[in-house]
């Protein structure tokens, strides 16, 4: 049975927000300074909120797998293994058979897909290059690679909104178990359904009003859009951004 590492509580309980875990401590100024506070309170609570998201994935598909291990077992000795487990034919530009792709849950629409286990040295130009390598270069449209703003490291995971339903469901064909990283490093890239945020539009709601896209932000800290292939500028937001909380 594949060995699957799951996150202890009190590993990645630790390495959240305070505020996440505890009763916030609201500031006690007035006006403006009090909205601040508040917004970038709210702010850390929706990062810690990403990570818990991530944890829970990271089980439903250890539990996946589980029962998939299971339903394996033959009834018969010597029976013959299935036809259906062989690898299938795809193409970005033909028809997917859903019946036999090596993708958990297939669900119809569906076009982000979440990257886990990345190596948390992995910068977003390492990403996009692992993507590039597995023939999905043009076929995506936005890049998150959430980043600890403290140790200047990945999170260890990433969202990718695939530009049709079919690309999303062979990023799990192709990218499942991937090890080959350009550096040391003994994770295995799971692949999952981006959640609770699906498609285009809902990423770009969600992040032109975040604090990421603040200008004290680095470049490459931020989300990516793009259109053929090409960086394009995120939409201008329609609200002030908060500077975020960046500990020292």
């Amino acid at each position: 049975m594949q060995s699957t590492n799951l996150p202890l509580a009190s590993s990645w309980n630790s390495s959240l927000p305070r505020a996440a875990v505890g009763t916030p401590v609201w500031s006690s100024h007035t006006g403006q300074h009090t909205a601040d506070a508040l917004q970038s309170q709210a702010e850390e609570l929706e990062r810690a909120a990403e990570q818990l998201m991530a944890a829970a994935m990271q089980a439903k598909t250890a539990a996946f797998q589980i029962k998939g291990q299971g339903s394996k077992v033959p009834l018969v000795a010597n029976s013959s293994p299935s036809t259906e487990a062989q690898k299938p034919r795809w193409s970005l530009w033909g028809s997917v058979s859903k019946s036999k792709i090596a993708c958990p849950l297939v669900q119809s629409g569906r076009t982000t897909v979440m990257l886990r286990n990345l190596p948390n040295d992995y910068n977003r130009e390492m990403l996009l290059q692992l993507l590039d390598a597995h023939g999905f270069a043009g076929h995506f449209d936005f890049v998150y690679l959430p980043i600890d703003f403290k140790r200047k490291a990945g999170l260890g995971y990433a969202f990718v909104n695939m530009t049709t339903a079919a690309a999303a469901e062979h990023a799990f064909a192709t990218m499942q178990g991937f090890v080959a990283w350009q550096f040391c490093s003994s994770k295995v890239l799971e692949v999952s359904w981006g959640e609770p945020l699906q498609g285009l539009e809902a990423h770009i709601d969600r992040y032109r009003n975040s604090p990421v896209m603040h200008a004290d932000v680095p470049e490459n800290f931020r989300p990516l859009l793009f259109q053929g292939g090409v960086v394009v500028p995120f939409p201008q937001p329609t609200k002030k951004v908060q500077k975020p909380r960046m500990k020292a």
